[in-house]
């Protein structure tokens, strides 16, 4: 008997040692994932680890300014003002944790930005603005220009070099071309057009691409699964689907008869759809994406297959307008418009539904 109680504990143990051992295995893939999230936003200008960056952004003026690195930031920022730069003023760069000192020189037409982030601390980009739309950046960043650039910008990482010689470097090797003024008046509204552009080119491209990961993590010698790569790509993409949500509803109440009262009333059950969604989102948001739906109702779970079909053979908009007309006619959408901004979108309005019994049954 005392060798069998043995032989448990044995057994216990042992099963205990697996249990701890794919506790370790699951908390060092979170710990991954998160470094590699971690990687992936320093490329993106130092904003909040772990997460995709805003895409819209404000600056707003710091009265009693702190500084987590100021001897750093003195360190950048005094040879600018030698040189002939002006303080512009301190901003937080909401809703991210950025931290910037803007300074100018209104005689080589430069803004100057010193960002402190607590993540990966502080950095100096030099700005030109031109006439034609186009800007160009030289920064001491490392992450700088990892992330493919659109046309209207140019940037270049230059670590190993101090404020003076960054600026030496940036007046000439900058573009030649008109030049926009670097004024305190235009800085603010300036910078949030073109981190809204820059951001506006990368949703249209879906986000970032797989080479970009890729090429953040090789950056200090690490790799990347195509399993965390995947998770990557999946944020950006419900982020984005957020985004376009927001924009959409704006322009939905700027440009309908809907007053306040009446969006309060039907917000929730107004839906946009647009051709970023997946499949499976298209589906549910009929009501038909989870198997609790069988439960109570028959005819639900009879065009269950056909609204799968139809959501994978065709583009979102067009499948949803499929599918709604095979829901009962209390379950219909109503379709209350189209918009073409930020992405061509149909507006429905579901409909108030009445609590269904699970003793409902399909007559047809």
């Amino acid at each position: 008997m005392e060798t069998f109680l043995q032989i448990l504990g044995i057994i216990f143990l042992a099963f205990l040692c697996v249990i701890g051992l794919v506790l370790l295995w699951i908390v060092w893939k979170v710990w991954g994932v998160w470094r590699q999230f971690q990687v992936l936003t320093k490329s993106m200008g130092g904003l909040t680890a772990g997460a995709v960056p805003p895409f819209r952004v404000k600056l707003e003026k710091v009265e009693r300014p702190t500084w987590a690195d100021r001897d750093e930031i003195e360190f950048l920022a005094g040879p600018l003002r030698s040189a002939g730069f002006v303080d512009l003023g301190l901003f937080d760069v909401t809703p991210s944790q950025l931290r910037l000192l803007a300074l100018a020189s209104a005689k080589e037409n430069i803004y100057a930005d010193v960002y402190q982030h607590p993540a990966t601390g502080v950095h100096l980009d030099l700005v030109t603005a031109y006439e034609d739309g186009t800007f160009c950046t030289y920064s001491t960043a490392k992450q700088a220009g990892l992330l493919d650039q659109p046309d209207f910008k140019t940037i270049k990482s230059l670590p190993e070099l101090g404020a003076a010689d960054l600026l030496k470097q940036f007046l000439a090797q900058r573009p030649q071309k008109a030049m926009l003024p670097a004024t305190a008046d235009a800085f603010p509204a300036l910078f949030e057009s073109f981190w809204a552009r820059e951001f506006d080119w990368r949703i249209a491209r879906g986000g970032v691409t797989d080479e970009e990961i890729q090429r953040v993590a090789r950056k200090d010698g690490g790799s990347i699964s195509d399993e965390n790569v995947r998770l990557i790509k999946l944020q950006w993409r419900q982020s984005i689907n957020a985004h376009y949500y927001l924009e959409l509803k704006q322009n939905f109440l700027a440009t309908s008869t809907v007053s306040a009262n009446e969006w309060d009333r039907m917000r929730d059950r107004v839906q946009f759809v647009h051709d970023n969604l997946e499949w499976a989102e298209v589906v549910q948001m009929c009501g038909l994406g989870t198997d609790d739906c069988a439960d109570f109702d028959q005819h639900s779970e009879k065009i269950g297959p056909e609204a799968d079909r139809l959501a994978a053979a065709f583009p979102p908009r067009v499948a949803f307008g499929r599918i709604n007309e095979l829901l009962k006619p209390e379950r219909q959408f109503e379709k209350l418009g189209e918009l073409s901004a930020p992405i061509a979108a149909d507006v429905y309005l579901a409909p108030e539904l009445r609590e269904l019994s699970v003793y409902d049954e399909d007559e047809e």
